[in-house]
């Protein structure tokens, strides 16, 4: 299968208005240089070099990695939502559909899984039911559940050997069926969807109408990936204009969105503004919806948040963004870092900023290093962690980096840091029958938790790293919650213009 055309042409097509914005905004230092100190704080200032044969040990035991947790869900779990990797039970937290099974689809691909895969995919067909009496987060379950049924369908499509047509196409099924229960969350004044829906019964009265920033807008690829597929457009209508609508809420001057807002009224109820949770993922989708789709106002909208963002969240002298009021854009030098932020290398490396991506990596691998594992907040000087949010529920942002960075440089350090990543994974959070979240990283305590994205993209970014798979990006965009999605073309997507472009 030859690379996609269309996707090449607007990964050049980014890097080319990267580097014509950036050059316009250089006299403001947008990708200012790190100080001396700071590059001083670096893990990695040398290339590494992991030998042919410890990459092969890492990748299959990537591979035992993910069995052990998935056949540790499947035989305690399943069909519950999620494992509980301590006492080997299961517990629902998305409606009781069997989640982890479905956000692991497309990894089973990846591992080369087949009879699973076919058994996975038989049983969904013939016993999943959506019709559930449940209040289920719509950002959540979109990324996971909707985004497991479109990554699956499009691979097994792609390699009609594994299951008759005929059943996979029950998985679009589903995936219609689970869009059309999402929907009734986007009836709102604005348009923004509100946060939770009931599968059964819509919204119910006195439903919550806050959301998040990223809650809004991060729904993009998976809902326009089902309109292409199914031929009806109102997914993608609905999702690209909540994206417009919360974009247009920016600050005049900054540029900068806030955290909260009201879905209602569409005004902010937090102003604080960060890469970080609760906002992480808008920027990230963005920049990947224009990879997928070529529709050239998401790099615009991308290009002008992530120059807001560099301005303004990063302390003179520091590769870490940080937090600032969106109104004022003054970043706080004592903000805490969260470490959802940890994929914002791994976005540079899509749109070609790798020098500026390295120091901000290697200042994440020394937090690594330093507590076997990221705290979800901690300081920018990297020595201590917020006394609350302490622990580490497996979270695979920076594995992404590693893997989208390696991808794009070839450079041996990022190989070097998947390997202490995986080593702090399996000596630290191994449990009964599968992986545990840590509960707090200065003892090391574990908690009874196993999310399914350890599955569906920790397990699989750190396998497709350790195989030297740097091509998988020419194939395809990894969502947020690492389903691989194919480019579908559209002839009104303004594909044309954009190859004149690069």
């Amino acid at each position: 299968m030859a690379p996609s055309r269309g996707l090449a042409a607007r990964k050049l097509a980014a890097r080319a208005a990267f580097l014509m914005i950036l050059h316009l905004t250089s006299s403001v230092a947008v990708l200012a240089k790190p100080s001396a100190a700071a590059k001083n704080r670096r893990l990695e200032q040398v290339d590494s070099h992991v030998s042919a044969t410890e990459l092969g040990r890492l990748r299959e035991e990537a591979r035992q990695m993910f069995l052990f947790g998935f056949n540790g869900y499947m035989q305690h779990a399943w069909p519950k939502d999620e494992l509980r990797p301590l006492s080997c039970g299961g517990h629902n937290s998305q409606g009781g559909i069997a989640l982890t099974l479905i956000d692991a689809l497309d990894s089973l691909v990846v591992f080369g899984e087949a009879e699973a895969l076919q058994q996975a995919v038989l049983w969904l067909g013939d016993h999943l039911s959506l019709d559930v009496d449940a209040r289920v987060h719509v950002f959540e379950l979109t990324i996971r559940a909707l985004g497991g049924l479109l990554s699956a369908y499009q691979l097994l499509t792609r390699n009609q050997e594994l299951l008759p047509q005929g059943r996979v196409d029950q998985l679009l099924n589903l995936a219609i069926e689970l869009g059309d229960r999402l929907l009734p969350a986007f009836q709102t004044p604005s348009g923004i969807p509100l946060s939770w829906v009931n599968l059964s019964k819509g919204v119910p009265e006195g439903e919550i109408r806050i959301t998040c920033t990223a809650c809004a807008t991060t729904l993009l690829l998976e809902f326009g990936v089902l309109s292409r597929l199914s031929g009806r457009p109102v997914y993608e209508q609905y999702a690209q204009n909540a994206v417009e609508q919360v974009f247009g809420m920016r600050n005049p001057r900054t540029g900068l969105v806030g955290n909260t807002l009201d879905v209602d009224t569409r005004t902010w109820i937090r102003y604080d503004s960060s890469v970080g949770a609760g906002i992480d993922s808008m920027y990230e989708y963005l920049a990947k919806a224009f990879l997928l789709f070529g529709n050239s106002s998401y790099l615009q909208m991308f290009v002008e948040a992530y120059v807001a963002a560099m301005r303004h969240l990063r302390p003179i002298g520091s590769p870490w963004l940080g937090e600032a009021d969106m109104r004022a854009g003054l970043p706080s030098p004592r903000a805490w870092v969260s470490s959802l932020s940890a994929f914002w290398p791994g976005m540079q490396a899509l749109v070609g900023q790798t020098e500026d991506a390295a120091p901000l990596f290697g200042n994440w691998t020394a937090v690594w290093r330093r507590w076997q594992g990221l705290p979800e907040l901690f300081d920018m000087a990297g020595q201590q962690r917020h006394p609350l949010q302490r622990g580490y529920p497996l979270r695979p942002e920076l594995m992404e980096s590693a893997c989208l960075l390696h991808a794009a440089t070839g450079q041996g350090r990022y190989l070097e840091a998947g390997q202490v990543m995986q080593n702090t994974l399996v000596t630290r959070t191994a449990g009964v029958c599968g992986f545990a979240s840590i509960a707090d990283v200065d003892t090391g305590a574990l908690e009874d938790t196993m999310e399914s994205f350890f599955l569906s993209e920790s397990t699989k970014y750190l396998y497709l790293l350790h195989s030297n798979a740097s091509s998988v990006a020419d194939f395809l965009v990894l969502s947020t919650e690492g389903h691989m999605l194919f480019p579908i073309e559209d002839p009104a997507s303004g594909v044309g213009p954009l190859q004149c472009m690069a």
